[in-house]
């Protein structure tokens, strides 16, 4: 899966089982040189990449648990 934040300028690609494959950052954000803003941008980014492989993977494991709750996979 991939998602992105910052309109497109930092794109995180991860596995279902939160294995981070690709990080892409804009050329342009490094040229702008606001450190803060990248960073909070790819912290963002990982983030929502682990929140939807969770999801992901709870939806695709929940009905092979019959229901169960997996401390990990349940939000």
């Amino acid at each position: 899966m991939e998602v992105s934040a910052g309109g497109g300028a930092i794109k995180i690609q991860m596995t279902g089982t939160q294995e981070c494959k690709r990080v892409e950052i804009d050329p342009q954000l490094l040229k702008e040189g606001d450190m803060e803003m990248l960073q909070d941008l790819v912290l963002l980014a990982i983030n929502q990449a682990i929140s939807d492989s969770h999801n992901m993977a709870a939806q695709k494991l929940g009905p092979m648990t019959g229901g169960l709750s997996i401390p990990r996979l349940s939000g």
